[in-house]
């Protein structure tokens, strides 16, 4: 029997109201960086896929269902090594067969014989996911390309594609099939009856920030397509692909981040960029031409300047999440100190502002580093409690006599431990969790229309996809509307770390989220396929299974219901009033008892017995 134990450290509070100290958890023997979330065994629970050993192995680290205490623990069959010479940069996990299972795409580099470019080698899931394929990694790579592919559906048959630049130096995408195998088409795709001439002209990035995701308010998901000097954004019009939009880019910028972070429902460009020691975060203000603004402008905590952190390997990444569920959308990220050069994790917190046409700006509020021994290297949000609040996971770097795993081998006496930090700061506020699978049968014909009332009918789920668009909006309680849009999956590449669902934090005073409105990619605007459900009660987690696509008013949607902490707060002050209520009764009615055997006395003694 397997024996799973917590370590929980405790930390005081900190005086400073821009920095922070929280509940560290560590999990035994859960080492290595952190590549991607995905749910491998299909028990809709998100499981963390991790690269270990400086790129030689990787594995997949299981989630239990969480109850009081959370439980992540490594599966010995899950996890693979590499054969001589490869090292694995990335994981991208997908359905890339169209079986409804989660495949993983692994992303090997051989500097010392083909420096510059990647292998792609697909490792499909099993039904029971009780191992991994891994003699496929001993197999000839469907791809060799020159930057870490984006998953994406572009001719939205369920099944996930990839598109990347070949080691030829053109652009193609590998479309999945049902047998395993992917085809390489051309981008962009030739449609209908346009002949396009246009090509992808950006110089790559030694990282990219490549994304899949409706740019501009159609409802079909878009292609950004990141590149040093220029951005390019592929929108989808009725052909599908075929006219690029070409804009100047920053100077000295990181990856690119997509979230809508000032509530009115347009999904909003954010980079981070720093010229000498001074960083900013910037938002492009539209998508016609390189018109930036700064949305923060120097990052100082306290009296200390601080500069993001990146290097050669991992990139400077400004991840979304809502931390404080107040509806907008927060980031997180690694920065360095100018004193001491000390690696910390930062938390960006939305909050208003007067200084920009958008109205918000984010304030930096410091994680603190507790332990003088670690050295965080990747950082990104994560739902630990599966509870719909976002708690912070990060791979950071420490002796191995601190790790405590003697099978580790390093050359620098360095490992990674992987760490959560809980979020402790959001019990009274509401969430909206929304997961759009693809609607994929599990077995053929064993889920389609004709056949629902069989004995052996299962419902559609499929995996979670690439692409979807999901948009809230609803009245509080004070009168105020809130709306914001997210995409699901929309980056896959160097690191993203997005969670395969789209989590919405609705503040303390949501009574019903009015709309919410999902579609889902068709890679033209020909063809919208979305649906507006209403009336949907806050801590809800809603899946969305898209079958058949092309008729959204028959998609399942099913919906699960969280109670908030605020609910049992209210259940346990009425029955402590009732508690109350019965004491005081109690109380009296003895008195009113005594008062009558009082009474009793005095009537016997005015009225003797005459018998007697």
């Amino acid at each position: 029997m397997n024996l799973i134990f917590y370590v929980f450290v405790v930390f005081g509070c900190i005086a400073k109201s821009d920095e922070i100290t929280h509940k560290e958890i560590r999990f035994p023997s859960l080492y290595g960086l952190i590549a991607a979330f995905g749910d491998f065994n299909s028990d809709k629970l998100t499981d963390i896929f991790v690269i270990g050993n400086g790129g030689q192995d990787f594995q997949i680290l299981r989630q239990f269902e969480p109850g009081n205490k959370p439980e992540l623990r490594a599966v010995k069959d899950w996890h693979c090594k590499s054969f001589a010479g490869e090292k694995i940069v990335s994981l991208i996990p997908s359905d890339f067969d169209g079986d409804a299972i989660l495949d993983v795409v692994v992303v090997t580099e051989n500097y010392k014989e083909r420096p510059n470019v990647l292998t792609l080698r697909l490792l499909r899931g099993s039904r029971n996911a009780s191992s991994i394929q891994c003699d496929s990694l001993k197999e000839k790579a469907f791809a060799i390309v020159k930057n870490q592919p984006l998953v994406l559906d572009i001719n939205s048959d369920m099944i996930s594609d990839l598109l990347a630049k070949e080691a030829n130096g053109k652009w193609y995408v590998w479309l999945g099939s049902m047998d395993g195998n992917f085809t390489p088409v051309s981008f962009p795709l030739s449609t209908g009856n346009k002949n396009v001439k246009q090509q992808i002209k950006v110089e790559l990035k030694k990282h990219n920030s490549n994304a899949f995701i409706d740019l501009n308010g159609d409802f079909v998901a878009d292609i950004f397509i990141d590149g040093k000097g220029t951005f390019e954004y592929w929108l989808a019009d009725p052909d599908g692909y075929t006219q690029p939009i070409r804009i100047e880019t920053p100077k000295e910028f990181g990856s690119s981040s997509f979230c809508d972070i000032n509530g009115d429902g347009k999904i909003d460009h954010l980079v981070p960029s720093c010229k000498d020691s001074r960083c900013s975060i910037l938002a492009l203000k539209n998508y016609t031409k390189s018109d930036w603004e700064v949305i923060n402008d120097g990052i100082t905590i306290g009296d200390v300047e601080y500069k993001f952190w990146g290097n050669d390997k991992l990139p400077i990444t400004l991840r979304v999440g809502d931390i404080n569920s107040d509806g907008f959308p927060d980031l997180v990220t690694l920065m360095s100190s100018a004193v001491g050069n000390v690696v910390s994790i930062v938390v960006f917190i939305n909050v208003k502002s007067k200084g920009n046409s958008f109205g918000r700006s984010f304030k930096p509020v410091l994680y603190a580093n507790q332990s003088l021994s670690s050295d965080p290297k990747i950082v990104a949000f994560f739902d630990l409690f599966e509870d719909g609040k976002l708690d912070l996971i990060y791979s950071e770097e420490v002796p191995v006599n601190i790790a405590n795993d003697t099978t580790i081998k390093t050359k620098d006496g360095k490992q990674l431990r992987i760490t959560f930090l809980l979020n402790e700061e959001t019990n009274d506020s509401n969430f909206l969790k929304v997961l759009v699978t693809s609607g994929l049968c599990l077995e053929r014909h064993s889920c389609y229309e004709e056949n629902i009332f069989q004995k052996g009918y299962r419902v559609p789920y499929g995996t979670n996809k690439a692409g979807p668009m999901i948009c809230y909006q609803l009245i509080d309680a004070n009168g105020n509307e809130m709306k914001s849009c997210a995409g699901q999956l929309s980056q896959s590449s160097d690191f993203a770390l997005q969670l395969p669902y789209s989590l919405f934090g609705l503040g303390p005073d949501a009574n019903y989220v009015d709309h919410v409105v999902v579609s889902f990619p068709t890679g033209n605007t020909s063809n919208i396929f979305k649906r507006d459900e209403e009336q949907i009660v806050p801590d809800s987690q809603i899946v969305v299974i898209p079958h058949p696509v092309d008729k959204p008013s028959q998609w399942i949607i099913q919906l699960f219901v969280t109670p908030s902490d605020i609910i049992y707060k209210t259940l346990y002050t009425f029955l402590g009033i009732c508690g109350a209520l019965v004491v005081i009764i109690g109380i009296l009615h003895r008195k009113e008892q005594l008062k009558d055997l009082a009474e009793q006395e005095q009537y016997r003694s005015a009225w003797p017995d005459r018998r007697r």
